[in-house]
Formats: structure tokens, C-alpha cells, sequence
């Protein structure tokens, strides 16, 4: 569980979510970019959430854990960059996923999610796994080439609205 009352939240459970969240990010960096150094090239695509930059009660440990993704993402880039890599990260809204569905059906069903969504979203249904694969496909190839360090929400214009 990533969300509940902050005053509830021990150390062990802030951890925990940390550890997934955030460390195994830290982990991906550290294990890949020294073969790309030795390469000198490579394209990373860190994953956080538009919930770095947006948020609710209760996910204080989730928000600060995607946050922090993107802080360590744009620091590397900064690093790196004149060295061949590209360090970009992507911060996905609504996705349709099998966590995703699971809340659907707790929900009673997807129209009962749908709801939801449009309150969050402007673009009213959820994003595909496939349309955010593009999205990584397009990082990783030679059209993005100059881009690094960037911060790129596919969230259905989540972001962009009030």
C-alpha cells in the first residue's frame, strides 16, 4: 500500500516504499551507466509519476519517492550527457495496468473508474501500455538524439489542467 495517513507511516513502512520506489531506480542507474561510459552511448528512461508533480492526501511517501526520481534523473543528465548518455524520465498519469484493473473491478468496474479519471485527466479513458511504450521507443532511438534531462508526462494532459 502507497497511501494512507502520513501520522500512521512508520520508518519501516516509509522505507519500504522508498526502497521500491526510489532505490531501485538508484539501482538501475548505477548497474547501467558505467557500460554505457564504457560505450559511450546509451539512452536510459526512468519511469516516475505525474504524481511527482501533482497529488492528494495521503501520498505524501509515494509523491516524495517520484519526486525524488526525477530530481536523481535530471542530476544525471546533467552528469553524463556531455559524455554520450541521454538520461530522460517519463511520469506516466493513468495507465492500464493490472493494478489499474484491480481497482476497476474493486470499483465495481471500469465506468466506475472512468469517473475518476476525467476528474484527473482531460483525455477521458486510460493510457495504453503501448502508447507509453512509444513513448520510450521514441527516447531511446536516434529521433531524440538532443534530448536529455527531460521530464515527460504522458498523462492525458493531467498536468496541463487545473
Amino acid at each position: 500500500m502507497y497511501s494512507g495517513d502520513f501520522t500512521e507511516w512508520d520508518e519501516t513502512r516509509w522505507d519500504g516504499l522508498m526502497d521500491v520506489n526510489l532505490r531501485g531506480i538508484y539501482l538501475m542507474f548505477h548497474a547501467v551507466i558505467p557500460h554505457m561510459l564504457a560505450r559511450g552511448t546509451g539512452s536510459i528512461v526512468s519511469t516516475s509519476s505525474v504524481m511527482a508533480f501533482l497529488t492528494e492526501p495521503g501520498y505524501e511517501a509515494y509523491t516524495t519517492s517520484k519526486a525524488g526520481i526525477v530530481g536523481l534523473t535530471k542530476a544525471l543528465a546533467v552528469s553524463y550527457t556531455a559524455r554520450g548518455l541521454r538520461i530522460n524520465c517519463i511520469q506516466p498519469g493513468w495507465i492500464d495496468t493490472p493494478m489499474n484493473q484491480r481497482l476497476a473491478e474493486e470499483l465495481g468496474g471500469v465506468e466506475f473508474l472512468t469517473p475518476l479519471i476525467v476528474r484527473q485527466q482531460p483525455l477521458p479513458r486510460m493510457i495504453t501500455p503501448r502508447e507509453v511504450g512509444n513513448l520510450v521507443a521514441f527516447l531511446c532511438s536516434d529521433l531524440s538524439v538532443a534530448i536529455s534531462g527531460a521530464m515527460i508526462p504522458i498523462d492525458g494532459a493531467a498536468t496541463a489542467a487545473i
